[in-house]
């Protein structure tokens, strides 16, 4: 029971990481920058 919390504690961590680290890996990267800005949707 517990190994299925400590895994889905890490996929909530994952994901919040994700949404974090896009938009500033895209204002990292200034080639995407003014290109296509909904490409950050579709990925």
């Amino acid at each position: 029971m517990r190994k299925s919390v400590v895994l889905f504690v890490l996929a909530v961590i994952v994901v919040l990481t994700f949404i974090f680290a896009t938009p500033y890996y895209y204002r990292a990267t200034p080639e995407n920058n003014g290109s296509e800005p909904t490409s950050q949707t579709s990925q």
